[in-house]
């Protein structure tokens, strides 16, 4: 809440300090009364003048297996949900595919590296350097 808007607004709070109190996650607005001020009046007034409550409408319309189809909050977090586990499942299965064609050519370097005396004769032996077509 803006501290003008309580000191500088023609509806005056009656307050005795108002400040802004940064938290981790969220943002509070606090506001100390003097003696005399009745707390309900405030908030109705804060309410009344200010964008502490507001309301607007929503329409929650997502696409559910490839279709448009509008949805209360729990069907929406529902098709948020499966939508990621989808999501996770297959990039999952596209890394561990990854992972094990690397293995494979890690294996022959492998199997390479232990008969590498042998590739150095074999190399050796070659009269010409033939190339592959």
């Amino acid at each position: 809440m803006d501290r003008r808007f309580i000191s500088q607004n023609k509806y005056s709070f009656q307050t005795a300090t108002a400040f802004d109190a940064a938290e981790a996650a969220k943002k509070t607005a606090e506001a100390e009364l003097k003696r005399n001020e009745n707390p309900k009046v405030v908030i109705n007034k804060l309410y009344k003048h200010t964008n502490f409550e507001n309301s607007f409408g929503v329409i929650l319309l997502a696409l559910d297996k490839r279709r448009p189809k509008q949805m209360n909050i729990r069907e929406l977090l529902e098709c948020f949900v499966e939508h990621r586990r989808d999501v996770v499942t297959r990039r999952t299965r596209f890394r561990l595919r990854k992972a094990e064609d690397r293995a494979h050519i890690l294996e022959g370097f492998k199997i390479a590296l232990r008969n590498l005396d042998d590739f150095v004769k074999i190399i050796r032996a070659a009269t010409t350097a033939t190339r592959p077509a």
